[in-house]
């Protein structure tokens, strides 16, 4: 089997992407493993085998031993991969990589504010007493620039650190409004066959940024003319 490395950052569709990825037969894209010190494990699986290039260990997370899988992959965001880390994926010299990014920094934001003030997911549920969908937020201009220079900065500097590796860039967005289209893409990389995919995960937040955030109007003029200014779509 070969080996791949999804990087991302959070709430950008990775679970969407492993979700989509793991209905062909040939690939299983794993969730994250480099959430801790190499000494320790995330599902079983030690951190420090699949830092010398094991793989084995999501496989046996998964129960998974089905002779038709070529690819067996997992997952890491941004801030998850410290130097050593990337030092050491860097030299598996075989190791392909997909780039999984959100294009609008903004909803990518305000998703990452949500879930930090209430910590639900799709997958948990909400208490009686908060409604969905969760009231509109008010932003900090100042803060949302911060984190969109750190992502993308932090962007910049994966995509040099791999460039020798053989890779795939997918935007979330495009992933969300074409699947068929971009899994394609993904399944040539793979160099696997061509497979109809379904999508299992429901979007959670389909309100229009104007109606999430109470001071989009003032935002949006904060960031008129600036680099950012395209994520303002309303």
């Amino acid at each position: 089997m070969k080996n791949f490395l999804t990087i991302t950052e959070q709430r950008s569709g990775s679970g969407l992407l492993a979700s989509l990825c793991s209905q062909h037969p040939a690939i299983l894209h794993g969730g994250e493993f480099l959430r801790g010190l190499p000494r320790h494990k995330e599902g079983g699986v030690h951190i420090k085998d699949i830092l010398k290039g094991d793989f084995s260990g999501i496989t046996k997370f998964y129960n998974t031993h089905d002779e038709e899988i070529k690819y067996v992959g997992f997952k890491a965001h941004g801030k998850q991969l410290q130097d050593s880390y990337v030092n050491a994926l860097k030299g598996m010299t075989d190791l392909k990589i997909i780039f999984l990014e959100r294009q609008n920094l903004l909803k990518r934001y305000l998703s990452m504010q949500y879930l930090n003030l209430y910590g639900f997911s799709r997958k948990t549920k909400i208490p009686s007493n908060i409604s969905f969908p969760y009231p509109p937020l008010v932003l900090s201009a100042t803060d949302m620039v911060k984190n969109f220079e750190k992502v993308t900065k932090r962007n910049r500097k994966l995509h040099a650190e791999f460039d020798s590796h053989e890779s795939v860039r997918i935007f979330y967005e495009d992933l969300n409004r074409d699947k068929q289209r971009e899994m394609s893409r993904i399944f040539d990389f793979f160099d696997v066959d061509f497979i109809n995919i379904e999508e299992k995960i429901e979007k959670m937040e389909t309100r229009k940024l104007s109606e999430a955030i109470s001071n989009y109007k003032d935002l949006k003029k904060v960031f008129c003319n600036t680099e950012w200014e395209n994520f303002f779509e309303d």
